[in-house]
């Protein structure tokens, strides 16, 4: 450690309308300077990776086929179907033929921000695929193994597309409150804050907001999301004697996700002297690739009962975050932008485990119900890092999170070449003690189509999510109660041979 001594002195006002301010000459300061690293710290401390982050990229939900999709996933004793490879690989071992088939939506998002009496509605539409598979079936004509199948393919688990505004009028507090408290605490403020003006210093050496307390302002954040958690998969499926089906698949996932966020604060009320507005701006992009592996097996009870169960091991993704920002200040009649510099980290995380029971109940040619329960112990997250130890944030994961249960239910009826059907799911809230909600529903409903050799399904979901959000961390500020629900249609067109 050494001395870091800063030298500066108030010699010049400036005059801006009726505005007196210091002219910020030299910074007058004398401090022990750990290290460089803590400004990059501080000024891209809202990027670093932390426990929201690993809960984001550690939820997977229902996705796929549509076929799947209108029976909310409950697909874990029935199999047949593509989506089983993420979800129970024993679904593949019931294959008798060879199949072909792509899978693309339409997704709807909308979300409804409520801040501090004011609600704002907003929301984003995106187009993707969600499935493609070839999954191949062999018959080796023995006494044991009737049939063994090959699947390639992938899998869309997540969609981060959304757009959100948050928007509210707040007399209580600032963002640059959160500045000015640690800069008299260690007695430094970080240049992005000091270089817009935002915060100064008086002549006893106290830091101050530019904005005081008291004042009526004008909070507003907008929020642009994208990206997608999307596995490849390699599955293999084996079929007993017509009895047992069992399933093996070694995942390959791959993540992107884009965020674009301006946060901002305005005096449109004109009630703060020498002060309009500040906006601060912050992109990040996140990619990653890892790796799991998934093991089923589904029991043919009788002709109208089969029982399934799978486990899911972690899956551990090398995970890389691109971020920049800036921030940009109307002080009087003078205009201040800082640019903080751009940054990257590699870091690695694991997911939880996950392990799943179905019941499958067949009713001969009419249809058919499946019910999946689901438990992930989102307290497992981990994040690691050869540059940095995550000790804090992998102990905010332990306080936070808890073991989740997620039931899915799905059914279908058969009316010949047509196939109608519903389902519903719910995913159980990862938080303890009740900080957060975190649920999310799904309500789906579809039809189907079916010929000898080719095969078309459509699907429809509906998804609902609440949460609160705070848009920084100091005593007294107030949540945003967010409420997040989508709207997708899948379609599947497929051929089997």
């Amino acid at each position: 450690m050494s001395d870091f001594v800063q030298t500066k002195v108030y010699k010049e006002y400036h005059k801006a309308g009726n505005c007196l301010h210091l002219k910020k000459n030299i910074i007058i300061m004398k401090k022990i300077f750990i290290s460089s690293i803590i400004l990059l710290f501080t000024s891209s401390l809202i990027w670093a990776q932390n426990d929201v982050d690993a809960l984001r990229y550690s939820g997977t939900y229902i996705g796929g086929t549509a076929k799947s999709m209108s029976m909310a996933g409950a697909y874990g004793a029935i199999g047949a179907d593509a989506s089983s490879a993420s979800f129970n690989p024993a679904g593949l071992g019931v294959y008798q033929r060879t199949e072909y088939a792509a899978s693309a939506s339409l997704l709807f998002t909308s979300a409804d921000a409520s801040y501090r009496g004011t609600t704002r509605k907003d929301g984003e539409e995106h187009f993707n695929l969600t499935n493609g598979n070839m999954i191949l079936v062999n018959s080796p004509n023995g006494k044991v193994l009737k049939k063994w199948q090959f699947a390639f393919g992938f899998n869309e688990l997540a969609n981060y597309t959304g757009y959100r505004i948050m928007e509210g009028r707040n007399n209580e507090n600032s963002l640059i409150d959160v500045y000015t408290i640690d800069a008299n605490k260690n007695n430094y403020t970080p240049y992005e804050v000091w270089e817009t003006y935002l915060v100064n210093v008086n002549e006893q050496g106290d830091y101050y907001s530019v904005i005081p307390d008291g004042k009526d302002i004008l909070q507003r954040e907008i929020k642009k999301t994208s990206g997608y958690h999307r596995e490849m998969y390699f599955s293999g499926g084996f079929n007993f004697n017509d009895k047992i089906y069992t399933g093996i698949t070694i995942g390959v996932p791959s993540i992107k996700y884009n965020d674009i966020t301006t946060y901002s604060e305005i005096d449109d009320k004109k009630m703060v002297d020498c002060f309009d507005h500040f906006d601060l701006k912050e992109k990040l992009h996140t990619s990653g690739m890892g790796t799991n592996i998934k093991l089923g097996m589904i029991v043919k009870a009788n002709d109208w009962i089969r029982v399934g169960a799978a486990i899911h091991s972690p899956t551990w993704f090398d995970m890389e975050d691109h971020w920049s920002s800036s921030w940009s200040s109307d002080i009087d009649t003078a205009e201040y932008v800082y640019e903080v510099e751009d940054g990257n980290f590699d870091y690695q995380l694991k997911t939880p485990w996950k392990a799943n029971g179905s019941l499958g109940f067949i009713f001969g040619k009419h249809g058919l119900i499946n019910i999946d329960l689901e438990y992930v112990d989102y307290a497992s997250m981990r994040l690691r890092s050869d540059d940095y130890d995550f000790m804090d944030e992998n102990e905010a994961v332990n306080l936070k999170y808890k073991a989740a249960q997620n039931y899915r239910i799905g059914g279908e009826y058969n009316l010949g070449m047509m196939v109608l059907r519903a389902g519903y799911a719910y995913y159980g809230s990862p938080f303890k003690n009740n900080i957060n909600d975190g649920s999310r529903q799904f309500v789906t409903a579809g039809v189907g189509y079916r010929s000898e050799y080719f095969f078309a399904d459509l699907a429809y979901v509906h998804s609902s999510q609440k949460e609160n959000y705070y848009p920084y961390v100091l005593d007294g500020v107030q949540p945003a109660n967010i409420k997040n629900s989508t709207g997708q249609f899948v379609a599947t067109l497929g051929v089997r041979f």
